[in-house]
């Protein structure tokens, strides 16, 4: 996420908590999520509101990130098909892996081109194998 587009989520979070969107505020949140899409931070902030009146801290803001990119993640997943003639379909222990990915996501994010699996041995992770018939 670029400063801007921190500053702009703020100015979206302050009309319904009135907080003040100064340079320091958009620096300390931009540091907090610049790994972060804006897009999916934007589109969390009403369901932050929905769930708590409370003022909306980074870590809340956090947490709902993380919780809206594991669902897309299990929903994209779960779309996949392992054979075209009507094969294998998703494995029984899709659940297993799509958490363990959004772990080494937001522990070791990797780049565009780069292998989350290269990733993973990088770390000295070891990444689960799909199973089928448990």
């Amino acid at each position: 996420m670029e400063k801007q587009e921190v500053h702009a989520l703020l100015v979206q979070i302050s009309y319904l908590d009135q907080r003040i969107v100064d340079t320091g505020t958009v620096q300390m949140w931009w540091e907090i999520l610049r790994g972060y899409d804006y897009q999916v931070a934007r589109d969390v902030v009403p369901i932050c509101f929905g769930e708590s009146d409370a003022y909306l801290t980074p870590y809340r803001l956090l947490r709902a990130i993380k919780r809206s990119m594991e669902d897309l993640a299990v929903v994209r997943a779960k779309a996949v098909t392992y054979a075209d003639d009507g094969g294998l379909g998703a494995p029984d222990n899709l659940v297993e892996i799509t958490a363990f990915y959004g772990r080494l996501w937001l522990a070791h994010p990797w780049g565009a081109g780069e292998s989350p699996d290269a990733k993973a041995a990088e770390v000295g992770w070891v990444v689960p194998l799909p199973r089928w018939g448990d």
